[in-house]
């Protein structure tokens, strides 16, 4: 996926632009799926080469992977940060997610004391699996995103969606799930590989999925469409 964002976080593996960038299609406190053809010649050029990544696996550097697991010292306790998260945050009741452990929140953007429209919420699972929610109010930051039709491999809800595989050298990986509603991106991510379903405990990219579909904003979003 490519996400064209204005005022927004932006990951490693995501295309920040402007909003001088000569995209047409990119409207604030909009999401739009386009063909790759209707990108400007430079950006699809860059869309082509992540594209390429997503069959084998992205390559990211230790430092990457171990910036992403070492979150302990960012973590916050949310009842802490009250008046300061300006986006409603998605309700996990009933969801898997809320069987899990629940640590804490990372503050991500767009301020570094707050307000804060971009929140990641971090679990783990009684057997020290990590999972991370990210979400990104757009809307609410003045934001928009535009997505490849090309780079979707999977779907959430009514929403096309990213699947990705990110691995050090050495073979850690962390899964991703990304999508875009009409009002938030967001992405759960996993530290394991979910290209192919665990031996161990049958997780797979169709459990991911699951998890995000049982989400309240997926759930509210896919009646109204």
């Amino acid at each position: 996926m490519i996400a064209v964002l204005l005022n927004g976080p932006a990951s490693a593996t995501e295309l920040s632009i402007s909003s001088t960038s000569p995209i047409p299609q990119l409207e604030i406190g909009k999401r739009k799926n386009i063909p790759l053809a209707d990108l400007p010649p430079t950006v699809r050029a860059l869309a082509n080469d992540e594209r390429q990544s997503m069959v084998n696996g992205m390559l990211i550097s230790d430092e990457e992977y171990l910036q992403r697991s070492n979150y302990h010292a960012r973590l916050q306790d949310e009842r802490n940060l009250q008046g300061r998260i300006k986006l409603r945050l998605a309700t996990l009741d009933g969801s898997e997610l809320s069987r899990f452990r629940y640590h804490g929140l990372l503050p991500d953007g767009p301020t570094r004391d707050g307000p804060w429209t971009s929140v990641i919420r971090v679990f783990s699972r009684a057997d020290g699996l990590l999972i991370m929610l990210d979400e990104w109010d757009y809307v609410a930051s003045g934001g928009g995103v535009v997505t490849v039709k090309e780079m979707m491999n999977a779907k959430v809800g009514p929403w096309p969606a990213r699947f990705i595989v990110k691995k050090t050298a050495d073979g850690r990986a962390i899964s991703e799930l990304t999508w875009a509603s009409d009002e938030k991106y967001l992405t759960l991510s996993v530290w394991e590989d979910l290209s192919k379903p665990n031996r161990r405990n049958g997780d797979d990219l169709a459990w991911l999925i699951g998890i995000a579909d049982q989400l309240d904003s997926v759930q509210s979003q896919a009646s109204t469409k």
